[in-house]
């Protein structure tokens, strides 16, 4: 088990997370008032318990999560539909967020960002597993821009990417060309919806790696059936969002944008509900590495409402003071098992 990672590092890359706040807390309230709008949800989306809505529950944004007593996911209320997805992924605009303009910006992100994540997998796959990582193929499904798959690439590794997105995909296969000189463009390829499942049933790479994306389709289980049925995937790498600190923070703060639940988000993770996917397909743990941006979500709240309020001297005190004390802060976050994501990796045990 892994703990931390320092914040410093990627900042700057989430300033904007501070700068477009209101666009941001606008866009997820639009979404949110859609998933308000579709049919009840009838099952939990781990455990298929129809029995998901009688526990405990809480409420953001007007929308109730329920714990499901069974499994211990927590459900929105509501069903994502064909029309909600289309909402997200056609008429909304969060890839805009994450796009940069030059090389050496993505360069700079794939470096900070996805790097780290591929250099965890590379020495969990040596050093705990035993095994040659440089002769696997590597699927990154929901590859987005093609970050990790990048990163992957730049290690020397055979990988490749699949992502519904066409803008995204031409984008990074664009970035792909430029900054590793690849044969015949990038290696991030743009599928349906409907493709995306197939592809995963006939992959021949031994290791797909998911990073956001399980809290975004709209049938877990056929995702999770089709790596199951084939024998060729070994190991799956995967980040989701889980039941943290940053739930609270956003509970008593509507009005600044929330990472881990609400918009897109419409159910989440725990650990509890992760141990129920790990025993019913027989996955085995290998190495889980838990950071999280809760208290980066702390100093974002308070720079964001200090600034409406134009405090510039606590807004100042904030970035001197509570800026540099982030990582140390976060770690006891991250080691109390309360961080707003978590990185794993598993193995498939014989059937």
């Amino acid at each position: 088990m892994k703990y931390g990672k320092t914040y410093s590092d990627i900042a700057r890359f989430k300033k904007s997370f501070i700068s477009d706040n209101k666009k941001l807390v606008e866009e997820n309230n639009r979404i949110s008032d859609i998933y308000r709008k579709q049919p009840h949800r009838e099952e939990c989306k781990v455990c298929s318990s129809g029995n998901y809505s009688s526990g405990e529950y809480f409420c953001l944004n007007k929308i109730k999560y329920y714990v499901c007593p069974d499994c211990g996911h927590i459900n929105g209320e509501f069903l994502e539909t064909e029309d909600f997805t289309n909402s997200v992924y056609v008429d909304g605009d969060f890839g805009n967020f994450y796009k940069e303009d030059q090389v050496e910006l993505y360069k700079e992100r794939m470096h900070a960002i996805y790097t780290p994540k591929a250099k965890f997998m590379t020495s969990t796959l040596e050093n705990i597993c035993g095994e040659d990582w440089r002769g696997f193929a590597y699927l990154d499904v929901g590859a987005g821009s093609g970050y990790y798959v990048a990163a992957l690439l730049e290690l020397g590794l055979e990988a490749r990417g699949i992502e519904i997105s066409p803008q995204q995909v031409s984008f990074g296969n664009a970035m792909h060309k430029k900054l590793l000189s690849t044969a015949g463009g990038g290696k991030c390829f743009c599928l349906g919806e409907d493709e995306v499942v197939a592809r995963i049933r006939k992959a021949k790479e031994a290791v797909i790696s998911f990073f956001g994306v399980w809290e975004h389709v709209i049938n877990l289980h056929v995702i999770l059936d089709a790596i199951n049925e084939n024998d060729n995937v070994r190991y799956v790498f995967f980040s989701v969002p889980v039941f943290c600190f940053s739930i609270f923070l956003a509970a008593v703060n509507e009005d600044v944008f929330c990472r881990s639940l609400g918009g897109s988000h419409t159910h989440i993770f725990t650990e509890k509900s992760l141990k129920y996917i790990y025993d019913k397909y027989k996955w085995e743990i290998v190495d889980q590495w838990n950071f999280g941006a809760d208290i980066p979500d702390l100093y974002r709240i308070l720079k964001v409402k200090l600034e409406q309020q134009n405090n510039n001297f606590l807004s100042r005190i904030i970035d001197e003071k509570i800026f540099p004390l982030i990582d140390k802060m976060q770690l006891c976050i991250d080691e109390a098992g309360m961080c707003s994501e978590v990185h794993v990796i598993i193995k498939k045990l014989n059937k």
